[in-house]
C-alpha cells in the first residue's frame, strides 16, 4: 500500500511539474488544457409540413343508362404565388421598459392661498443724523492734596494774676491737627461726556388697508397617479415575423358540361376514397451548437498575508490558518471545485500534500463562489504551490495555480538563531479573465 501511495505522489508530482500554465497571471496561473466545452444552441422551430391521409367509404353512385349532359368536377387545382405569415423569433437579451405605474395613497399638498383685504403695517422707520447727548467718560489714578483735618476746642490758658475776661478769660479757642496734609492716590473719575451729531434710528410708520396675499392651506390623504417604472435586463422574446413569397396549393374548380356514352343506367354500391389530406404544423426539436474553449473571470484572494503552521497561534489563542477565497465566472457549468497545497519542504524534506479541512461551495451554474480553509503541519518554502481544480459539466476540467510558502519557527534556547525572516505570496489577491 505505502507503494502505491508512493507512486501516486510521484505521478502527481511529475504531472504538476510538467504541466505549463497556458495562462499566467502576476500571481495566479491557468492551465485550461485547451479544455473544449459544447455550447449547445439547441431550440424548438415551428414548422408546416402536408400530411396525407384519408379513409374509403361505401356510397351509392349514378351510372347513366343514356346519352345526357351532367356536371361533373374539373380540378384546376395549382400552384400559385401568394403572401403567408411565418411565425418565427429567438431569445435575446435585452433592456425593456416594465411599466409599474399604479395608484397609491399619499399625503398631497392643497393649496388654498387667496387674496384677501387686511390692515397691515406701513414701516417708515430710518436712520436720520441729530444733536444727542454722549454719556461718556473714564476711571483713572492720580495724586491728590488732601488737607488737613481737625476739630476748634477751648482749653484753659488762665493763670496767676490779671484775667483779661474780655479777651476770653482763662479760656481759649486752638485748632488741634487730627490727620495731618498729605499727598495720596485715588481712583477718579474722567466726565468726557459731550453732545455729538450721530445717526440714530427712527421708528416711524402707520396702518393702512391693502388687499395681501395669504398662504394657506393643508393636508389630505388622496389617491394619485404615480408615474414610474424602470430598466431592467430580461430574457425577452424578440418576434421577428415577416411576410415571404412561398408556394402554397390553392383547390380551385368550376362545374363543366359532360358528355355520357349511352350506356344502361342503375344504381350501384361503389367504395370510394375520401382524401383528408391537409398542412399541419407542429413543433421540431432542432439540434446544434459548437465547440468552444472555456474563458471567463477568476478571483482569488486569501487570508492572511503571511500564513504559518498549526504550531503557531494567534493572539486570541486559536490556531492558525489559511482563507482561500474564489469566485468564478465562465462560460461553462461547474459541477465540482477541489483544490490541494503541495508544500514544498526545507532542506530537501519532501513534499506535503495538505488538502482543505473546510470548504463552502456555492456552485452549479455558470457562475459561483467557494471558501476553503487549510492548515499545516511543516512549514514549505516559496515554491510551495496551491492547485485549484475547477470540474466542468458534460466532462473536462482546467486547473489554476499559485505559490504560498508557510512560514514556521523552531528554536532551542542552547542555540543562537537570528531574527527569522517571514515569507509571503507575492500577492494576496489577483482576478484573471481568460
Amino acid at each position: 500500500m505505502n507503494k502505491l501511495k508512493a507512486l501516486f505522489l510521484f505521478a502527481l508530482i511529475f504531472i504538476l511539474a510538467t504541466s505549463i500554465p497556458a495562462y499566467a497571471g502576476d500571481w495566479v496561473k491557468l492551465n485550461s488544457n485547451g479544455t473544449k466545452v459544447w455550447v449547445d444552441t439547441s431550440h424548438w422551430e415551428t414548422k408546416q409540413r402536408w400530411v396525407t391521409s384519408g379513409y374509403w367509404t361505401t356510397q351509392q353512385v349514378w351510372v347513366p343508362e343514356q346519352g345526357h349532359w351532367e356536371k361533373y368536377w374539373v380540378d384546376t387545382s395549382h400552384w400559385e404565388t401568394r403572401q403567408v405569415w411565418v411565425q418565427s423569433g429567438y431569445w435575446d437579451t435585452r433592456q425593456v421598459w416594465v411599466d409599474t405605474s399604479h395608484y397609491e395613497t399619499r399625503q398631497v399638498w392643497v393649496d388654498t392661498s387667496h387674496w384677501e383685504t387686511r390692515k397691515v403695517w406701513v414701516d417708515t422707520s430710518h436712520w436720520e443724523y441729530r444733536k444727542v447727548w454722549v454719556e461718556s467718560g473714564y476711571w483713572k489714578t492720580e495724586a491728590v492734596w488732601v488737607p488737613e483735618k481737625g476739630h476748634w476746642e477751648y482749653k484753659y490758658v488762665g493763670g496767676w494774676g490779671f484775667v483779661d475776661w474780655k479777651a476770653g478769660g482763662p479760656f481759649k479757642k486752638v485748632w488741634v491737627v487730627d490727620v495731618p496734609a498729605h499727598w495720596e492716590y485715588k481712583k477718579v473719575w474722567v466726565d468726557t461726556s459731550h453732545w455729538e451729531v450721530q445717526k440714530v434710528w427712527v421708528k416711524d410708520g402707520y396702518w393702512k388697508t391693502e388687499k395681501v396675499w395669504v398662504k394657506s392651506g393643508y393636508w389630505k390623504t388622496e389617491k394619485v397617479w404615480v408615474q414610474s417604472g424602470y430598466w431592467k435586463t430580461e430574457r425577452v422574446w424578440v418576434d421577428t415575423s415577416h411576410w415571404e413569397t412561398q408556394r402554397v396549393w390553392v383547390q380551385d374548380g368550376y362545374w363543366a358540361q359532360r358528355w355520357v356514352v349511352d350506356v344502361p343506367g342503375h344504381y350501384e354500391t361503389r367504395q370510394v376514397w375520401v382524401d383528408t389530406s391537409h398542412w399541419e404544423t407542429y413543433k421540431e426539436w432542432v439540434k446544434s451548437g459548437y465547440w468552444d474553449e472555456v474563458h471567463g473571470t477568476i478571483s482569488v484572494s486569501k487570508t492572511p498575508q503571511y500564513v504559518f503552521t498549526n504550531k503557531h497561534t494567534l493572539p486570541d489563542g486559536s490556531v492558525c490558518d489559511m482563507t482561500l477565497n474564489i469566485s468564478y465566472a465562465l462560460n461553462k457549468k461547474v459541477t465540482n471545485i477541489r483544490a490541494i497545497h503541495v508544500v514544498n519542504r526545507y532542506q530537501n524534506k519532501g513534499m506535503l500534500y495538505v488538502e482543505p479541512y473546510s470548504v463552502i461551495k456555492n456552485i452549479g451554474g455558470t457562475s459561483g463562489s467557494a471558501v476553503l480553509k487549510f492548515q499545516y503541519e511543516k512549514p514549505g518554502d516559496e515554491n510551495s504551490t496551491l492547485y485549484v481544480y475547477f470540474d466542468l459539466e458534460g466532462g473536462g476540467s482546467f486547473e489554476i495555480q499559485m505559490n504560498i510558502p508557510i512560514n514556521g519557527i523552531y528554536a532551542d534556547s542552547k542555540f543562537n538563531i537570528p531574527d527569522p525572516v517571514f515569507k509571503k505570496s507575492i500577492k494576496d489577491s489577483e482576478v484573471i479573465t481568460f
